[in-house]
């Protein structure tokens, strides 16, 4: 929604099938998980500076089904939650493959969404409904809205 407006508008339309956002650290991209592809597209943001901004894949992914939950840590890296992967894909801020984290072995792979707070990274799995907290090393985002 633009500042002072009560009517939204739209973004970006023709996605397969959006399932997460977030905001880059810089705040000039929109990061979308496009589930139906299992990719992370990167679309620039309306405050982008650069006009030469192009909506790209950021991240392409092998295995599980797609990206579901985003967040962003302060150095610009995104976490992607990758559903029926059991996994968190780490991509830096330019969309190379940083690393990845796996759910422990008793854990289930439909891994749905995720946060920071306080030096972990909380992170849902719809299949037996649980919330696995791991420690990280870097500091993530403040969610739009509790800023």
């Amino acid at each position: 929604m633009p500042p002072n407006s009560k009517e939204p508008i739209l973004f970006q339309e023709g996605i397969a099938y959006p399932n997460g956002i977030a905001i880059s650290a810089n705040g000039q991209r929109v990061y979308i998980s496009e589930f139906a592809t299992n990719r992370i597209i990167s679309v620039p943001s309306k405050e982008a500076k650069d006009a030469r901004e192009t909506p790209f894949v950021f991240g392409q992914f092998e295995g599980g089904i797609g990206p579901d939950g985003l967040a962003v840590d302060t150095e610009g890296n995104l976490y992607v939650a990758h559903f029926q992967a059991g996994e968190i894909v780490v991509l830096d801020a330019s969309g190379f493959k940083y690393g990845t984290i796996r759910l422990p072995k008793d854990a289930e792979t439909f891994t749905t969404n995720l946060t920071f707070h306080n030096g972990y990274l909380y992170v849902t799995e719809s299949l037996k409904n649980e919330v696995w907290r791991i420690k990280v090393k870097k500091e993530g985002l403040q969610p739009y809205g509790l800023q």
